[in-house]
């Protein structure tokens, strides 16, 4: 998560030479949920993985950090 936010930060900086627009988290934070939501629909075998009880995470977490 640190190494994340680090990244958003950067990219922020070097897109817009002063603070990001307004819609740039919600931007982001819609990124994230389409990434995991990528990975879990790919096909079966993948779809399947053990590995993707992670993703099931991650996705709970973004969703309860915007309330939901």
């Amino acid at each position: 998560a640190d190494i994340t936010a680090t990244c958003e930060r950067a990219y922020a900086s070097a897109r817009w030479a002063g603070p990001a627009p307004s819609r740039f988290r919600d931007r982001m934070w819609l990124a994230h949920v389409y990434w995991q939501l990528r990975w879990l629909g790919d096909p079966t075998e993948w779809a399947e993985d053990p590995e993707n009880h992670l993703r099931w995470g991650l996705l709970r977490d973004l969703t309860r950090s915007r309330g939901h």
